[in-house]
């Protein structure tokens, strides 16, 4: 499987980029009408939601950002910018497109910027997406595996620290059935700096609970949580759904943390189902 824009059907896919503090940060937009903001998590870009982009109706507006040091965005300069900074930086796209309101679909750690985003702009929500992510702030656990993950990105580079990590954001299943898939995935992420990677673990370590958002939340919340999720634990994903206002709760089976890839058609026919709320 390859993640190259090459793989998508002939859809109207248009090339952006925004200036931003000194940084060129890049996004591809399809579609007109109501827009929806979908963002990447972790070590990826944009072009790991290529396959559902193929298959999403011709219908709405998609925008499809690289975050900083991702894909085609340059690096941040800044040493610690936090996820505030992040949201910021997706509604200055906003602000360059004209879009006063918008849905936003984002993948772990895009499903903690989305929710930074739905705390600092509430009135340009429509909708929101976590996709196998979460609104609870790290537990001390959590927050020493990222400093582990640290030092080891700092010691050995990114291109080590990835290759290792890579395969448990999948089923074990999938491991096997989809190596060309992963292998495909990792090639990807190459240009990707530990310096980038660095300053997204440091972000993600000292994100809020944002849990009360989601229980006083007017608008509809998705949650796509993968049964045998490895890195958000599904049992934390339903404990936050119940306490959701308008949860659209979906477990798929014999998926991990990498739906998109895994089981390409039931995510892509879930965001439609969303979309067309």
């Amino acid at each position: 499987m390859a993640l190259a824009e090459t793989t998508l059907t002939k859809k109207m896919i248009t090339h952006h980029t925004i200036l931003y503090q000194g940084t060129q940060l890049h996004y591809r937009k399809i579609g007109v009408g109501a827009a929806t903001l979908l963002i990447h998590g972790f070590g990826e870009d944009g072009n790991v939601f290529n396959q559902a982009i193929k298959h999403l109706p011709e219908q709405g507006t998609l925008l499809i950002p690289d975050l900083p040091g991702s894909g085609e965005s340059e690096a941040w300069p800044a040493a610690e910018p936090s996820l505030n900074d992040f949201a910021l930086a997706l509604d200055a796209i906003l602000e360059k497109e004209g879009i006063e309101k918008c849905s936003v679909m984002g993948h772990s750690m895009g499903g903690y910027i989305s929710l930074a985003f739905a705390e600092k702009f509430p009135e340009k929500m429509i909708a929101l997406s976590l996709l196998h992510s979460t609104a609870y702030a790290d537990s001390a656990e959590r927050i020493q595996k990222r400093k582990q993950a640290i030092d080891f990105i700092k010691r050995e580079g990114a291109a080590a620290f990835l290759r290792i990590s890579l395969p448990g954001l999948f089923a074990p299943a999938f491991r096997e059935q989809g190596k060309a898939a992963i292998d495909a995935l990792l090639t990807s992420m190459k240009q990707v700096s530990g310096t980038t990677l660095i300053q997204y673990y440091r972000a993600m370590m000292q994100r809020p609970d944002r849990s009360n958002l989601l229980k006083a939340a007017p608008y509809p919340v998705m949650f796509i949580i993968g049964q045998e999720d490895e890195i958000v634990q599904p049992a934390d994903s339903l404990q936050l759904a119940d306490i959701t206002a308008n949860a659209y709760i979906h477990v798929l089976d014999n998926v991990g943390h990498m739906s998109m890839l895994e089981a390409p058609e039931a995510f892509t026919h879930l965001l439609v189902e969303f979309m067309q709320l």
